[in-house]
């Protein structure tokens, strides 16, 4: 039994319409806030490696590596850093999305 050509192009833009909606969502919700990055040097000064940090906070161990290299290369050490104001921190390190925008193009 075929399917009807109409009700696949309905399916279809269904589809593209919840992955829109889903990308929309994700991108908001996959940002890393000052409390993120605080557990990230937090874990880091404690001697865990990157992808355990990641897998620990559920995001990519590339997106820790960014931010490793973000936080040394800055004129603050990193105990410093962590004792920072939440404030303070996003200024130094304004959020980004942990989502590969590639996958959504």
């Amino acid at each position: 039994m075929a399917i009807p050509v109409r009700l696949v192009l309905l399916l279809e833009i269904k589809l593209a319409i919840t992955l829109l909606f889903l990308k929309t969502i994700n991108s908001m919700a996959n940002t890393l806030d000052s409390m993120d990055l605080k557990q990230i040097l937090s874990l880091h000064l404690d001697g865990l490696s990157n992808r355990k940090i990641g897998t620990a906070l559920g995001i990519s161990r590339n997106t820790v590596n960014t931010y490793i290299h973000l936080f040394k290369a800055n004129d603050y050490g990193l105990e410093e850093l962590l004792a920072f104001d939440n404030l303070k921190l996003e200024r130094l390190f304004p959020s980004h999305t942990t989502i590969d925008n590639k996958f959504w193009l």
